[in-house]
Protein backbone atom coordinates (compact mmCIF):
# COMPACT_ATOMS: atom_id res chain seq x y z
CA UNK A 1 0.00 0.00 0.00
CA UNK A 2 1.00 3.15 -0.88
CA UNK A 3 -0.34 7.03 -0.32
CA UNK A 4 0.02 10.15 -1.61
CA UNK A 5 1.88 11.80 1.13
CA UNK A 6 2.54 10.08 4.65
CA UNK A 7 -0.20 12.29 6.77
CA UNK A 8 -2.92 10.81 4.39
CA UNK A 9 -2.40 7.24 6.25
CA UNK A 10 -3.83 9.16 9.15
CA UNK A 11 -6.63 11.27 7.38
CA UNK A 12 -10.23 10.53 7.90
CA UNK A 13 -12.14 11.25 4.96
CA UNK A 14 -16.05 12.41 4.48
CA UNK A 15 -18.77 9.72 6.21
CA UNK A 16 -15.96 8.10 7.23
CA UNK A 17 -15.23 7.22 11.02
CA UNK A 18 -11.49 5.44 10.45
CA UNK A 19 -8.40 6.72 9.02
CA UNK A 20 -7.20 5.39 5.36
CA UNK A 21 -4.57 2.91 6.81
CA UNK A 22 -7.30 1.13 8.81
CA UNK A 23 -9.50 1.00 6.11
CA UNK A 24 -7.23 -0.36 3.80
CA UNK A 25 -5.49 -2.80 6.07
CA UNK A 26 -9.33 -4.04 6.66
CA UNK A 27 -10.33 -4.14 3.00
CA UNK A 28 -7.10 -6.50 2.66
CA UNK A 29 -8.26 -8.62 5.60
CA UNK A 30 -11.46 -9.15 4.21
CA UNK A 31 -9.92 -10.38 1.06
CA UNK A 32 -7.42 -13.05 2.66
CA UNK A 33 -4.41 -10.90 1.46
CA UNK A 34 -1.39 -9.59 3.26
CA UNK A 35 0.09 -6.56 2.96
CA UNK A 36 4.13 -6.07 2.38
CA UNK A 37 6.69 -3.58 2.76
CA UNK A 38 7.89 -3.63 -1.41
CA UNK A 39 6.12 -3.35 -4.43
CA UNK A 40 8.95 -6.12 -5.38
CA UNK A 41 7.12 -8.36 -2.97
CA UNK A 42 3.38 -7.66 -3.91
CA UNK A 43 1.24 -9.11 -6.72
CA UNK A 44 -0.37 -5.05 -6.68
CA UNK A 45 0.57 -2.09 -5.74
CA UNK A 46 -2.59 -0.10 -4.04
CA UNK A 47 -1.80 3.47 -4.13
CA UNK A 48 -3.72 5.48 -2.14
CA UNK A 49 -4.09 9.29 -3.02
CA UNK A 50 -6.57 11.79 -1.25
CA UNK A 51 -6.10 15.26 -1.97
CA UNK A 52 -7.60 18.18 -0.24
CA UNK A 53 -6.96 21.79 -0.71
CA UNK A 54 -3.90 21.62 1.72
CA UNK A 55 -2.01 19.02 -0.68
CA UNK A 56 -2.55 20.22 -4.55
CA UNK A 57 0.94 20.56 -4.60
CA UNK A 58 1.97 16.87 -4.73
CA UNK A 59 0.03 16.16 -6.89
CA UNK A 60 3.18 16.47 -9.65
CA UNK A 61 4.90 13.97 -7.04
CA UNK A 62 1.84 11.58 -7.31
CA UNK A 63 2.16 11.18 -11.00
CA UNK A 64 6.07 10.77 -10.68
CA UNK A 65 5.30 7.91 -8.42
CA UNK A 66 2.52 6.29 -10.58
CA UNK A 67 4.80 6.38 -13.37
CA UNK A 68 7.77 4.90 -11.46
CA UNK A 69 5.26 2.13 -9.98
CA UNK A 70 3.90 1.08 -13.08
CA UNK A 71 7.05 0.65 -14.98
CA UNK A 72 7.99 -2.84 -12.59
CA UNK A 73 4.32 -3.58 -10.97
CA UNK A 74 0.91 -3.47 -11.50
CA UNK A 75 -0.94 0.17 -9.62
CA UNK A 76 -4.51 -0.15 -8.58
CA UNK A 77 -5.45 3.56 -7.85
CA UNK A 78 -7.69 5.20 -5.18
CA UNK A 79 -8.46 8.58 -6.29
CA UNK A 80 -9.99 10.26 -3.55
CA UNK A 81 -11.29 14.22 -3.08
CA UNK A 82 -12.05 15.22 0.34
CA UNK A 83 -14.81 18.01 -1.47
CA UNK A 84 -15.97 15.35 -4.14
CA UNK A 85 -14.07 18.24 -6.94
CA UNK A 86 -12.52 17.03 -10.25
CA UNK A 87 -9.56 19.55 -9.77
CA UNK A 88 -8.28 17.32 -6.68
CA UNK A 89 -7.74 14.20 -8.27
CA UNK A 90 -4.88 12.56 -9.66
CA UNK A 91 -7.03 11.59 -13.29
CA UNK A 92 -6.98 14.77 -14.77
CA UNK A 93 -3.02 14.95 -14.46
CA UNK A 94 -2.63 11.79 -14.97
CA UNK A 95 -4.19 12.47 -18.97
CA UNK A 96 -2.30 15.89 -19.43
CA UNK A 97 0.89 14.50 -18.59
CA UNK A 98 0.02 11.84 -21.15
CA UNK A 99 0.47 8.46 -18.77
CA UNK A 100 -0.95 5.63 -20.71
CA UNK A 101 -4.16 5.23 -18.28
CA UNK A 102 -4.87 1.60 -19.66
CA UNK A 103 -1.45 0.48 -17.83
CA UNK A 104 -3.41 0.59 -14.67
CA UNK A 105 -4.51 -2.41 -12.67
CA UNK A 106 -7.71 -0.40 -11.49
CA UNK A 107 -9.15 2.83 -10.84
CA UNK A 108 -11.73 3.74 -8.28
CA UNK A 109 -12.56 7.16 -6.26
CA UNK A 110 -16.29 6.99 -5.72
CA UNK A 111 -18.04 8.37 -2.50
CA UNK A 112 -16.02 6.60 0.09
CA UNK A 113 -12.71 5.82 0.96
CA UNK A 114 -13.94 2.52 2.05
CA UNK A 115 -16.57 1.73 -1.21
CA UNK A 116 -13.31 3.17 -3.29
CA UNK A 117 -10.70 1.53 -1.56
CA UNK A 118 -13.06 -2.11 -1.91
CA UNK A 119 -13.61 -1.32 -5.77
CA UNK A 120 -9.42 -0.95 -6.83
CA UNK A 121 -8.93 -3.93 -3.91
CA UNK A 122 -11.39 -6.62 -5.76
CA UNK A 123 -10.83 -5.37 -8.83
CA UNK A 124 -6.97 -6.07 -8.28
CA UNK A 125 -7.32 -9.13 -6.74
CA UNK A 126 -10.07 -10.84 -9.22
CA UNK A 127 -8.22 -9.76 -12.49
CA UNK A 128 -4.67 -10.85 -10.99
CA UNK A 129 -6.35 -14.23 -9.91
CA UNK A 130 -7.72 -14.51 -14.01
CA UNK A 131 -4.88 -13.58 -15.67
CA UNK A 132 -2.80 -16.33 -13.09
CA UNK A 133 -5.64 -18.80 -14.08
CA UNK A 134 -5.55 -17.97 -18.00
CA UNK A 135 -5.31 -21.78 -19.63
CA UNK A 136 -4.36 -19.97 -23.03
CA UNK A 137 -4.33 -17.00 -24.77
CA UNK A 138 -7.73 -16.44 -25.61
CA UNK A 139 -8.53 -16.52 -22.16
CA UNK A 140 -5.96 -14.29 -20.90
CA UNK A 141 -6.46 -11.82 -23.62
CA UNK A 142 -10.57 -11.73 -22.37
CA UNK A 143 -9.46 -11.10 -18.82
CA UNK A 144 -7.91 -7.96 -20.23
CA UNK A 145 -11.13 -6.83 -21.76
CA UNK A 146 -12.89 -7.43 -18.66
CA UNK A 147 -10.61 -5.35 -16.88
CA UNK A 148 -10.25 -2.93 -19.44
CA UNK A 149 -13.77 -2.28 -19.53
CA UNK A 150 -14.77 -1.69 -15.55
CA UNK A 151 -11.43 0.25 -15.15
CA UNK A 152 -12.56 2.98 -18.32
CA UNK A 153 -16.33 2.88 -16.64
CA UNK A 154 -15.13 3.43 -13.36
CA UNK A 155 -12.84 6.44 -14.76
CA UNK A 156 -16.45 7.92 -16.17
CA UNK A 157 -18.18 7.19 -13.36
CA UNK A 158 -15.87 8.09 -10.65
CA UNK A 159 -13.73 11.30 -12.27
CA UNK A 160 -15.83 12.58 -15.33
CA UNK A 161 -19.83 12.49 -14.05
CA UNK A 162 -18.94 12.56 -9.94
CA UNK A 163 -16.18 14.93 -9.70
CA UNK A 164 -16.98 16.97 -12.83
CA UNK A 165 -20.27 16.51 -14.45
CA UNK A 166 -22.69 16.10 -11.65
CA UNK A 167 -22.36 19.52 -10.24
CA UNK A 168 -23.09 21.06 -13.36
CA UNK A 169 -26.35 19.93 -13.98
CA UNK A 170 -27.30 20.64 -10.64
CA UNK A 171 -26.31 23.95 -11.06
CA UNK A 172 -27.81 23.95 -14.33
CA UNK A 173 -31.43 22.68 -12.68
CA UNK A 174 -30.73 25.77 -9.83
CA UNK A 175 -31.14 28.34 -13.13
CA UNK A 176 -33.70 26.64 -14.45
CA UNK A 177 -35.71 27.33 -11.24
CA UNK A 178 -35.58 23.85 -9.81
CA UNK A 179 -34.53 23.61 -6.04
CA UNK A 180 -35.07 19.68 -5.19
CA UNK A 181 -31.78 18.63 -7.29
CA UNK A 182 -30.61 16.38 -4.08
CA UNK A 183 -34.19 13.95 -4.51
CA UNK A 184 -35.56 14.50 -8.17
CA UNK A 185 -39.24 14.77 -8.85
CA UNK A 186 -39.19 12.56 -11.98
CA UNK A 187 -42.17 13.80 -12.89
CA UNK A 188 -41.08 17.28 -13.50
CA UNK A 189 -37.18 17.44 -14.06
CA UNK A 190 -36.02 14.01 -14.84
CA UNK A 191 -35.64 14.33 -18.67
CA UNK A 192 -33.91 18.13 -18.09
CA UNK A 193 -31.77 16.11 -15.81
CA UNK A 194 -30.77 13.36 -18.25
CA UNK A 195 -30.33 15.07 -21.57
CA UNK A 196 -28.02 17.97 -19.57
CA UNK A 197 -25.76 14.74 -18.07
CA UNK A 198 -25.82 13.03 -21.44
CA UNK A 199 -24.70 16.22 -23.67
CA UNK A 200 -22.12 16.77 -20.89
CA UNK A 201 -20.63 13.36 -20.62
CA UNK A 202 -21.16 13.18 -24.06
CA UNK A 203 -18.29 15.82 -24.34
CA UNK A 204 -15.97 14.37 -22.00
CA UNK A 205 -16.50 11.27 -23.04
CA UNK A 206 -14.79 12.40 -26.88
CA UNK A 207 -12.40 14.07 -25.15
CA UNK A 208 -10.86 11.32 -22.90
CA UNK A 209 -11.07 9.05 -25.95
CA UNK A 210 -8.77 11.67 -28.00
CA UNK A 211 -6.12 11.79 -25.69
CA UNK A 212 -2.84 10.34 -25.75
CA UNK A 213 -3.68 9.35 -22.51
CA UNK A 214 -6.35 6.80 -23.68
CA UNK A 215 -5.21 5.66 -26.82
CA UNK A 216 -1.38 4.64 -25.81
CA UNK A 217 -1.12 0.84 -26.10
CA UNK A 218 -0.14 -1.31 -23.35
CA UNK A 219 2.13 -4.21 -23.85
CA UNK A 220 1.02 -7.86 -21.82
CA UNK A 221 2.49 -10.85 -21.74
CA UNK A 222 1.53 -14.60 -21.78
CA UNK A 223 4.06 -16.99 -21.26
CA UNK A 224 6.75 -16.15 -23.56
CA UNK A 225 4.51 -14.20 -25.81
CA UNK A 226 4.57 -10.43 -25.39
CA UNK A 227 1.91 -7.84 -27.35
CA UNK A 228 0.73 -4.98 -27.06
CA UNK A 229 -3.12 -3.99 -27.10
CA UNK A 230 -5.35 -1.11 -26.86
CA UNK A 231 -8.58 0.31 -26.59
CA UNK A 232 -9.92 1.57 -30.20
CA UNK A 233 -13.13 3.56 -29.37
CA UNK A 234 -15.43 4.23 -25.95
CA UNK A 235 -19.32 4.97 -25.82
CA UNK A 236 -21.20 5.12 -23.04
CA UNK A 237 -25.24 5.65 -22.37
CA UNK A 238 -25.53 7.54 -19.44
Amino acid sequence: VAYNDEAAKDRVMPFMAITLAECAEEKIRMLYGTSVSSPEEADFTLYISANSGDSMSGRERSVEDIVTLTKNSEVALVDLSKHYRFIEILLPLLVKKNFPVHKLLAYAGWNTESNSIGTALATGVVFTSAKRMAKNEESFLRSYFYRLTFLDNRILEDAYYLKDVIDLVNISLIKEGFRNTGDLDLSKNAKYASETLEVAMQKRIEFYKNTASFKTPVAVTFKDKTQTIRVKNLNAEV
